[in-house]
């Protein structure tokens, strides 16, 4: 095991360190100059920092795994998606800054896509810790479409492109029959 040198000037002191703190070290500075730029303050070891991302992500930054943990039908119309969101990049995720990040949703019907909606992150995801996000669909354009949801980047990428677990589909549960007050006869046209 090699002994670090706590501080030091020039490469001597990168040198001492073990390679395998090298990254752990840089990442957590940062986040901290992410987070501080932000003027956020860390109110606990377990706090996550305002982070604000004012730059493209690149492909390693990406790793996401999406998962679907909950979807149920509320009032026949409504449709409430819970989502888990695990951070395998090296940066924070967050939905504030000139570039943020979402959970996108998208219709695609045959080789057409649309863009549908975003839903912010709650917090900013720290790399190796995951967020969980429940929304509301929104009443989706036709009935055609597979609806998915898939990481974005504003401006950026969708995450899918460079992480195959950054995206999934949603299989809509049945919706539940309204009764809004009159009765249609379809074979007559009347109500």
């Amino acid at each position: 095991m090699t002994r670090a040198r706590p501080f030091g000037n020039g490469p001597q002191a990168a040198q001492a360190i073990p390679a395998s703190n090298i990254f752990s070290l840089v990442q957590i500075s940062e986040l901290l100059v992410e987070g501080l730029r932000a003027g956020s303050r860390l109110t606990s070891s377990m706090a996550s920092p305002d982070v604000s991302i004012d730059e493209p992500l690149g492909p390693r930054d990406c790793a996401v795994d999406l998962v679907i943990t909950d979807i149920r039908n509320e009032g026949g119309m409504e449709i409430v998606v819970t989502v888990q969101v695990r951070n395998r990049g090296y940066r924070a995720l967050s939905s504030q800054g000139r570039f943020p990040v979402f959970v996108g949703v998208r219709q695609r019907c045959g080789s057409e896509c649309t863009d549908v909606h975003r839903v912010h992150l709650p917090s900013a995801i720290l790399p190796g810790r995951s967020a969980e996000i429940t929304f509301t669909l929104p009443n989706l354009p036709g009935d055609d479409g597979v609806t998915n949801l898939c990481i974005v980047q504003e401006g950026v990428r969708w995450f899918d492109t460079v992480s195959p677990n950054a995206s999934c589909d949603v299989a809509l549960p049945d919706a539940e029959p309204i009764d809004i007050g009159f009765v249609l006869c379809v074979e007559h046209g009347q109500t």
